[in-house]
């Protein structure tokens, strides 16, 4: 099997991302990708890990982690999703993704093995998803490659999702919010609820700040579990210097240690927020499991951390931002950012795209206002919300709007619009994101 032929492979299966509707608590169980695991060999067990859920910050939280980790000198992998431009960026190791060969070859073993498993697991194949897939791959990527420890993130929800089947080091709840309500429920408890299946029994979590109703069920279940639960805002806290185009400069108060000054590459009051969860992890990494993680790693893992498509400066002049600010939660740290580089000034152009199933009134409502026109569009996802139907929910929001049905023609018409001092943000979906970068 080559790479194109592993692609095709891979897209056989039923896949979420693309908006196949199926009930998520009905086939979603953990027993498929266990089999599928199982057969292959349980690659899972063959590394450390760390496994980062939550609604908001999860990729954020992975690249830190990844960075410092990383710098202090261990092979980190890393495994995330969507991807913005290749798929390969979601499986990573210190940085490179998984070639091509790699990837084929990986996806050939797989194939075999659901082949094999005969009439016993003969609805297998059938009942796979493109994610659980995915998820295996890259396990036997990071067991074959004898990764000291992979960062995994959480897919959907986190109970019942693929990589909940890894018995992590330290299991991390980013900012959780309204998200994936169709699957998750639609009140902060029931969603929580979800998040929290990834605290383990007996190990460690670290969770972001919450809402009262989150944090409640996140404690209540690492009781459950007879789980050691560090909280940001209560037992680590940080305190904001500065956010410029530059990144952003912060303290830290933790757990065991303390750091005056911290710079990190990531843009936002919510990046210091991230950067305190992720340095939590960190010190337990370091105390409880001896892992060598010491100042200048931070700094370094720090100062030189990259994840694109969140607040990502694609050009200067004028600025174009990139962030894919996909639910009200997330548009609104993006405001918040957007106020401390811009003050009062307007945006020039908001590039708008969300996709159908998401809470597109609410992201509206937060961003449109900011802009003195607003673009609707749509990427190339077969989830994307149509640009007539953005307008006719948005456009009481916008001084001015227009429609461009095609990403390219809204990026032209903004870009020529726009002088040379002047900024534009793309934003509302991460396959939007993934489209601009394409094309610039």
């Amino acid at each position: 099997m080559n790479y194109k032929q592993a692609i095709e492979y891979l897209a056989s299966f039923q896949n979420l991302e693309k908006g196949i509707p199926y009930s998520y608590k009905k086939t979603h169980s953990l027993k498929r990708v266990f089999t599928l695991c199982n057969v292959l060999g349980r690659p899972q067990e063959n590394f450390k890990s760390v496994l980062v859920g939550g609604t908001n910050a999860k990729g954020s939280i992975c690249s830190m982690l990844t960075s410092v980790l990383s710098s202090a000198g261990y092979k980190t992998g890393l495994y995330t999703s969507p991807h913005l431009t290749d798929i390969r960026e979601r499986i990573r190791i210190n940085g490179k993704c998984i070639t091509k060969n790699e990837f084929a070859s990986l996806a050939s073993r797989i194939k075999e093995a659901i082949s094999l498993t005969g009439q016993r697991y003969a609805s297998l194949h059938k009942k796979l998803t493109f994610f659980e897939i995915l998820t295996a791959l890259s396990f036997l990527y990071f067991s074959e490659k004898q990764a000291d420890i992979a960062i995994i993130e959480v897919g959907l929800g986190g109970r019942l999702d693929a990589t909940n089947i890894v018995y992590p080091l330290v299991s991390v709840i980013g900012p959780v919010a309204y998200d994936h309500m169709n699957f998750l429920g639609n009140t902060l408890d029931k969603i929580a609820m979800e998040k929290s299946g990834i605290v383990k029994e007996n190990s460690f979590t670290v969770t972001a700040q919450q809402m009262k109703p989150v944090l409640e069920v996140i404690k209540k279940t690492a009781r459950a579990e007879d789980n050691k639960l560090f909280v940001v805002g209560e037992d680590v806290k940080y305190s904001l210097s500065e956010v410029s185009l530059s990144g952003t400069l912060f303290n830290y108060l933790g757990i065991y240690e303390n750091y005056k000054d911290l710079k990190l590459a990531l843009i936002g009051e919510h990046q210091a927020h991230n950067g305190a969860t992720s340095l939590a992890v960190l010190e337990i990494l370091k105390h409880n499991f001896y892992f060598r993680i010491d100042e200048s790693a931070v700094r370094s893992g720090f100062k030189k951390v990259r994840w694109p498509g969140r607040f990502d400066i694609l050009k200067r002049s004028p600025i174009v931002i990139a962030d894919g600010a996909h639910n009200k939660d997330a548009a609104e740290k993006l405001k918040k950012t957007l106020r401390w580089i811009l003050g009062k000034a307007e945006l020039d152009f908001i590039i708008l795209g969300c996709s159908a199933d998401k809470d597109i009134k609410g992201i509206g409502a937060v961003l449109c206002p900011m802009a003195k026109n607003v673009i609707f569009t749509k990427s190339y996802s077969s989830r994307a919300a149509d640009p007539d139907a953005l307008a006719g929910l948005l456009s009481g929001f916008c001084k001015k709007s227009f429609i461009r049905k095609d990403p390219g023609a809204a990026l032209s018409f903004a870009l020529k619009s726009t002088p040379k001092n002047g900024a534009i943000l793309i934003t509302g979906s991460l396959f939007l994101v993934g489209e601009a970068i394409k094309i610039l």
